[in-house]
């Protein structure tokens, strides 16, 4: 379980030494400005790419079909010890099987890259897998039925660590039989997963941090999209330690199963959040524990006929949380296994549960006639498919809130993301943004009221307020001008508009007040 596998917050007991990063045996290092190896050159060295073409002013060199290097269990594989922009590809079934490997060992080593790509192509780590010890924008990446497989995983380590990722696409697979830690004390690592790709681990923490140290283990994500993409936990899923503004997303149709669920552990940790968003998206967790006392709560986000589902017959759900902490409904679903209406209505009475109102844009306290609820017997009788999406038998479920930005009629796509509206390309976090939405012409804008698919907004860019509507845009009226324009081209600060009153284009200086 979590306290016996992740390490101590006094310091890192369990995992690969992170402080200091002792490394075994002879180390096979990129990238250190003085060690040589067979296929791992220093950064300012040319090197010869597998096409023959020459590399530019960094080392790229490839493993190829079939090529095993194989450096035992005692010795370590570095890509960049304290030189920047090493690069390393193994490919076409080839394997890397090392001890420990780490990118971006040293303070200093940064923009190193490992791609691991291929059916059958395998990273295999006997030690540990670290991407980011203590340098900076190291990238992993598993691509086109690539594996990785280590005891634990290890996303930006050390506190200088920080904007380190590890991505996944084209049914790639991470397996770790410890601990995936996405931010340990360093801040901005990405997990990114999508394209049926998968991460198998015992516990799953984004952004673990460190006691009465507010300054790292922060803005970490986790992110899985698309259907087939997912997790799958045996220990527990932890979303906010000590750290602050550390999310996790299930988008897409992308699942995850964890035991057990912590949002916002630890009492110092502030603004975790976990979304689950699209159809066929789901979490699927025994306990869920939003919050600790101390902290502003933990919030999960369930939108746009998604899933939140709470035990089953192998797990008995379990849920609690503090005050401060809310479930987020706006047109997803909540279901607990084997509760009752009386009891989800309790809950309700609780302020547990908050709606979106997408006519105020604004997330506001549950009452009764803003959701539905109900109860679905095991019986069978009742196709629960028809109304929810799931097979829902035994489960008490509590759905409702309008979807996000649903005057524009958008599809939410990715991490914040809606396209295909009338209004055009949006990006929109509704936990952080309130009214603010940034529109991928328009730039940022204030929506101050919504109504009948029109909308009164101020326009950072021209400094004006502005009438649209779904019936008239792109024309559009300012009212500090008080004139109609009909939105053509560009995008802002450098927008080109025709005016109809004088009858002839018009950039923005022309607008601005």
């Amino acid at each position: 379980m979590f306290h016996s596998h992740l390490p101590s917050t006094r310091g890192c007991a369990r995992i690969i030494p992170l402080a200091g990063l002792a490394l075994a045996g002879h180390a096979l290092v990129a990238g250190d400005g003085s060690q040589a190896s067979p296929f791992l050159n220093s950064a300012v060295t040319p090197a010869t790419l597998d096409t023959g073409a020459a590399a530019p002013d960094y080392a790229w060199n490839v493993i190829d079909t079939g090529t095993a290097e194989n450096f035992n269990a005692s010795t370590d594989a570095i890509l960049g010890n304290t030189t920047s922009r090493n690069r390393l590809t193994v490919k076409s079934g080839a394997t890397l099987s090392d001890h420990l490997g780490c990118l971006g060992k040293n303070t200093g080593a940064d923009g190193n890259l490992l791609i691991v790509t291929g059916a059958g192509t395998k990273w295999i780590n006997s030690s540990g897998l670290i991407a980011g010890n203590n340098g900076g924008a190291n990238a992993v990446r598993l691509e086109d039925g690539a594996s990785a497989t280590s005891p634990d995983c290890v996303i930006s380590g050390q506190r200088a660590a920080s904007d380190n990722s590890l991505m996944l696409s084209g049914a790639s697979s991470l397996v770790a039989t410890g601990q995936v830690y996405v931010g340990a004390y360093g801040n901005r690592a990405t997990l990114h997963v999508r394209g049926a790709s998968t991460v198998t681990a015992t516990n799953l923490c984004v952004g673990l941090g460190q006691e009465n140290d507010a300054d790292h283990g922060n803005g970490n994500q986790a992110v899985f999209l698309d259907a087939g993409s997912g997790f799958t936990l045996t220990g527990e899923l932890t979303v906010g330690g000590h750290g602050d503004r550390n999310e996790l997303h299930l988008q897409l149709g992308a699942t995850g199963f964890s035991p057990v669920t912590y949002v916002g552990r630890e009492a110092d940790g502030n603004d975790s959040v976990l979304k689950v968003k699209g159809t066929g998206s789901e979490l699927y967790t025994g306990t869920l524990i939003l919050g600790a006392t101390g902290n502003n709560g933990g919030k999960v986000v369930v939108a746009d006929s998604a899933l939140l589902r709470l035990g089953s017959p192998a797990y008995s759900a379990s849920l609690s949380y503090t005050p401060e902490s809310h479930i987020c409904l706006s047109g997803g679903c909540f279901a607990i296994y084997w509760s009752s209406a009386p009891e989800m209505r309790a809950k309700l009475a609780d302020k547990l549960f908050l709606v979106w109102d997408d006519a105020q844009a604004l997330w506001r306290e549950a009452e009764e006639a803003d959701v539905w609820i109900n109860t679905y017997s095991l019986s069978g009788d009742y196709d629960s498919l028809r109304e929810v999406g799931y097979n829902l038998a035994g489960y008490t479920i509590i759905r409702g809130g309008d979807s996000i930005l649903q005057w524009s009629d958008s599809t939410s796509a990715r991490q914040g993301w809606f396209t295909g509206g009338w209004y055009g390309t949006l990006y929109y976090d509704d936990v952080t943004f309130g009214h603010w939405l940034w529109h991928g012409a328009h730039g940022w804008q204030y929506v101050y009221s919504i109504g009948g698919g029109a909308l009164v907004l101020w326009d950072c860019a021209t400094g004006a307020w502005w009438y649209v509507s779904k019936d008239s845009y792109p024309m559009m009226y300012c009212f500090s001008s008080e004139k109609w324009y009909y939105f053509m081209s560009g995008s802002a600060p450098d927008r080109v508009f025709w005016d109809y009153q004088a009858d002839w284009t018009c950039d923005e200086t022309a607008i601005m007040h």
